[in-house]
């Protein structure tokens, strides 16, 4: 069962079957604000090109598909980045639990593939809150 069905018939109960169920029992959706910084180790700089697409991509912390991703274009590092509910994968999704933070600076532009010479890192302290900033990402490996 999903979250927002799951929701609604937690509604349903609280309002019909157990009066005495208070609002603070249903769970409200979290609003996800993830901001910071992504930046490149030095002895990758070279291998980042203008026309290289930058992927954001949260992950629940447990694994999964994405909940939320960014497209970025940006050319030049560090780049400044804020995840918000425009970027969720399913909108309206109730987002309780912490997220991954993964960056691919892809070739090709296509997030379905990873292709040699595409770059990638991660949060060090994943997993992280919904509402969080000042994050640092170093993207620090090239894909093979």
């Amino acid at each position: 069962m999903n979250i927002n069905r799951l929701l609604l018939v937690t509604s349903f109960a609280c309002a019909t079957i157990l009066p005495a169920c208070k609002k603070q029992d249903i769970p409200d959706k979290v609003s996800l604000n993830i901001s910071g910084t992504i930046q490149i180790d030095p002895k990758l700089k070279n291998s980042a090109k203008d026309s290289d697409v930058i992927f954001l991509i949260a992950r629940p912390f447990h694994g999964g598909p994405p909940i939320a991703v960014q497209k970025l274009t940006g050319k030049s590092y560090p780049y400044h980045f804020h995840l918000t509910p425009q970027n969720l994968m399913m909108p309206n999704a109730a987002l309780d639990e912490p997220v991954n933070l993964i960056v691919r600076i892809d070739k090709d532009g296509d997030a379905m593939t990873k292709n040699p010479g595409d770059l990638a890192g991660e949060y060090e302290k994943n997993p992280v809150s919904l509402n969080s900033s000042d994050l640092l990402i170093t993207v620090n490996q090239k894909i093979e």
